[in-house]
């Protein structure tokens, strides 16, 4: 791969394909870096996870099992089988009855929504809106993984720095010649 004379700064010769490959590598790097993490506000999150199941299937009532599932539409014979597997233990049934719900769902289904409309209609309309809300659960901030993000790219970065050192160093090296005690650099 050889670079526009735009960056020319990097180019150490023209035989080094792979250290301009090293130099665009680095230079997008920085870019992300500066540009801050894609990952902070990736926007509504349409998908409910496990462990909002699980506070879920703990937060309703034994008594509004078979409703929930009904207006999950899994059929009253399926639900009947679901909670004697669980041995009658509703928490464990329901997360059952969920996962298999969701798992029918097409691809790109709203499935907060769709959960939510299911709750609604069993009459659990506080937990339908703590739901849509996304107040089931406390939301990490996501600050820890910033700080191992960021130090992964600081490693990466030396890396790279070490490696474009090593090729200047080696460069250097090819263009010096030793005659006797007399150097001569080209």
């Amino acid at each position: 791969m050889y670079l526009s004379s735009g960056l020319s700064f990097c180019r150490m010769r023209r035989t080094s394909c792979t250290m301009d490959g090293f130099c665009l590598l680095y230079l997008l790097m920085i870019l992300l870096m500066r540009s801050g993490d894609v990952e902070t506000n990736p926007g509504p999150d349409r998908i409910v996870s496990e462990e909002e199941f699980i506070k879920l299937s703990k937060m309703i009532e034994p008594t509004y099992y078979k409703e929930v599932g009904v207006n999950l539409e899994i059929p009253n014979a399926e639900l009947g089988q679901i909670i004697v597997q669980h041995l009658l233990n509703t928490n464990d049934a329901l997360m059952t009855v969920f996962t298999r719900w969701r798992d029918k769902q097409p691809l790109g289904t709203d499935i907060r929504a769709l959960l939510a409309e299911g709750l609604e209609r069993s009459n659990l309309g506080s937990l339908s809106g703590e739901l849509l809300a996304g107040s089931l659960v406390l939301k990490q901030t996501g600050e820890k993984k910033k700080e191992i993000m960021s130090a992964a790219c600081m490693k990466a970065f030396t890396a790279i720095d070490n490696v474009l050192l090593l090729q200047a160093a080696n460069k250097h090296c090819f263009d010096t010649f030793s005659f006797g005690t007399n150097r001569i650099i080209l």
